[in-house]
């Protein structure tokens, strides 16, 4: 098995752990937090929504899940990708934050350590992936943020 679809696993197994973990383990916030962590996962699904929109619009197909690139596929460098390098990641770090803010219980913190973590990771290969395809990609990733403006 590729490390591209070991990766894809574990991301289900993450997401898996994590809605377990709501389901599972007791809230403990009150109502001004939970409007906070409202606001939070409202801007990661917007975020995901326009980073997905503009993959689609312009190269008339879905992102890939794995982070193998499409060979038909063109750089996307405009929309939310022109802020970050991977803004449908940042799209689930920060609805994975807003959840556990809702939430309030501190291992649902921690698993969001470990979804940045592990998102850092699989864009370091999915971006070696990606120089080999698009020449202009080492240019892109050096102006542009991994997930979030002005960290790189």
């Amino acid at each position: 098995m590729s490390k591209s679809n070991l990766l894809v696993i574990f991301q289900f197994v993450l997401f898996a752990v994590f809605a377990g973990l709501m389901f599972y383990l007791p809230t403990q916030q009150n109502f001004i937090w939970r409007i906070v962590a409202l606001i939070v996962m409202l801007a990661g699904g917007i975020i995901g929504l326009v980073a997905i929109n503009m993959h689609n619009s312009t190269n008339k197909n879905l992102p890939n899940i794995s982070p193998e690139p499409q060979q038909q596929s063109n750089l996307v460098t405009s929309g939310p990708y022109r802020y970050a390098r991977h803004p449908i990641y940042t799209a689930v770090i920060l609805v994975a934050l807003g959840a556990a803010i809702f939430h309030g219980h501190i291992l649902l913190f921690a698993l969001t350590i470990v979804f940045y973590a592990f998102f850092s990771y699989k864009s370091m290969h999915e971006e070696s992936l990606l120089q080999a395809v698009y020449p202009d990609y080492p240019a892109y990733k050096e102006q542009t943020g991994r997930f979030f403006p002005g960290i790189k």
